[in-house]
């Protein structure tokens, strides 16, 4: 309880989050039982703390829901990137008007940048949340594929 109470005081570490440092142990102790007792008994749901190596000090955590977050911003992004890729037309009516080329050569290489993090997300994924079968968790690798295949197209014609 110490070391979570010692990332709950910090007020850097918590300074986004919508509640106030914690004052005392009893607090972190009434905090504990509200926020995180019954999500370790879920199959996801977890936080992990961030602790410096040399002396397994905590200094931070992160919530499984913020990875699954970041998935589905990428999975927007990716929809919404993609879109424009598989909508091009490559008949131009007018030489001058060179919009829908540059649509979907814009979308090819914000896919091709944004492919890195969206895969460094589906592996935290993968690594961080739990499912009751091993076989489940290898879904959050299609929207890597997806794109690797989108950048693969775009890169190659």
């Amino acid at each position: 309880m110490e070391a979570l109470f010692l990332i709950l005081k910090d007020e850097e570490v918590n300074k986004f989050l919508p509640w106030y440092p914690m004052k005392n142990l009893d607090d972190t102790r009434q905090f504990y039982e509200e926020r995180y007792a019954s999500k370790y008994a879920q199959p996801q749901g977890y936080a992990y703390a961030i602790c410096l190596k040399e002396d397994n000090f905590p200094i931070g955590y992160i919530l499984s829901l913020l990875i699954i977050a970041i998935n589905v911003i990428g999975v927007i992004c990716l929809i919404y990137f993609a879109v424009p890729y598989f909508a091009h037309s490559v008949t131009i009516a007018d030489p001058n008007v060179m919009l829908p080329a540059e649509a979907w050569d814009s979308a090819g290489m914000v896919l091709t940048f944004g492919f890195i993090p969206l895969l460094i997300a589906n592996v935290l994924s993968f690594i961080f949340i739990k499912a009751k079968q091993k076989l489940v968790r290898l879904l959050f690798f299609i929207p890597s594929v997806i794109c690797f295949m989108i950048v693969v197209c775009y890169w190659t014609t």
